[in-house]
């Protein structure tokens, strides 16, 4: 798959209060919506991207960045041409306030794609 090229969403966009926009490094916009807005922990999450690629799966790889909580890997299914959808669910933490990065990897043959989004959780 060799290197992913990431790019990263506007910080000004709040996935609490709707999906994020991203513009991959090939020109082509990728979009990623959590349900629900609240984004509870330990519940079920679901994860929708749009995109135009043609890939039969789009993964996704979560992980806090103020605590090791582990890394989180959600496989989106394709279910109408360039939207995938799966679902996922977040650990809770005694701590509270975890700022959580979502990465969006498209794989390909040569080189992959990948959108880099951030949201914080309460406890």
């Amino acid at each position: 798959m060799g290197e992913t090229n990431f790019v990263s969403a506007d910080p000004a966009c709040d996935l609490h209060k709707s999906a994020c926009d991203v513009t991959l490094s090939d020109g082509s916009l990728l979009r990623l919506d959590i349900e629900p807005k609240s984004i509870p922990l330990m519940k079920p999450l679901h994860f929708k991207v749009t995109t135009p690629s043609d890939l039969p799966t789009i993964e996704i790889k979560l992980f806090a960045t103020n605590m090791n909580m582990g890394l989180h890997t959600i496989n989106l299914t394709k279910t109408a041409t360039g939207i995938f959808e799966g679902e996922g669910m977040l650990p809770t933490c005694i701590m509270g306030n975890m700022i959580w990065q979502t990465n969006v990897i498209l794989n390909q043959n040569k080189h992959s794609l990948g959108a880099v989004f951030s949201f914080k959780t309460d406890k």
